[in-house]
């Protein structure tokens, strides 16, 4: 009877890898692909003209999507673009207050982005700390000097 029981693996007849030991060190080569990208692209590589058309014939019948797609694709968002505004040299805090003026002048006339205000201002902001924790640093060497 018990001959006909199946064969139950244990620890000891199980083959695969050893416990802390990789089928393949090396791993995965770069650029290697998966299947579903490989498939993908055949698909793309054999439609791809149609697509297209499709997507412009739909931007041009008004579709606001297929236009977006197609403009961020050809134009796309332009980003960290060379601002020139004119600062003021920072040497203190009365400085930076400055700065902030001339900032806000540009981006009420329109000069500065919004966007571009806000990274300048955190420019300043960082300047700002570091000139306060400078001066605390110096004042506590000073106060430490005079009590020696």
């Amino acid at each position: 009877m018990q001959d006909q029981l199946p064969i139950v693996a244990t620890a000891t007849n199980v083959q695969g890898f050893q416990k802390g030991r990789s089928g393949n060190p090396k791993g995965k080569r770069p650029g290697t692909k998966n299947k579903s990208a490989i498939f993908a692209e055949r698909i793309m590589q054999k439609e791809i003209k149609g697509i297209t058309l499709a997507v412009v014939a739909a931007a041009v019948a008004g579709d606001l999507a297929a236009a977006k797609l197609i403009l961020d694709r050809l134009v796309p968002v332009a980003r960290g673009r060379r601002v020139t505004f004119p600062m003021p040299a920072i040497e203190n805090l009365d400085d930076i207050a400055e700065a902030y003026a001339g900032l806000w002048a540009a981006v009420s006339d329109g000069t500065l982005s919004i966007e571009e205000g806000i990274q300048l201002a955190g420019i300043l902001d960082k300047q700002s700390e570091f000139m306060r924790s400078h001066d605390l640093e110096r004042r506590l060497k000073r106060l430490e000097n005079d009590h020696r």
